[in-house]
């Protein structure tokens, strides 16, 4: 099963979708992947990012992977994978500077 949660930025989506998470796995603890790259240095992102951290507490095993959502995923087990735009985002930047790099030579 997949579900998609979408809709604009702080509308809720992490909560709801963390819920289902939990709701869907019974006795286990379902993954959290974080896609958001820390070295971005965003103050407001931070402040978010430790917001969530807070409310999931002890409910998820947490994985931190802004880059390779494969290499996690091993289909075994409830994902929630928050979020998939950072993810994208995060995935372009890297090939556009790949690309700058290879332009510059």
């Amino acid at each position: 099963m997949k579900i998609l949660y979408y809709g604009g930025q702080k509308s809720g989506k992490s909560k709801l979708a963390e819920e289902k998470a939990i709701e869907l796995t019974y006795d286990k603890k379902p993954y959290y992947i974080a896609t958001y790259d820390n070295s971005y240095n965003d103050q407001e992102m931070q402040e978010r990012l430790y917001t969530h951290q807070y409310q999931r507490e002890d409910k998820f095993i947490t994985i931190e992977e802004p880059f390779d959502l494969p290499s996690v995923i091993n289909n075994k087990g409830t994902y929630l994978i928050d979020c998939i735009s950072m993810w994208i985002l995060n995935t372009l930047y890297i090939e556009i500077e790949e690309l700058f790099v290879c332009l510059m030579m």
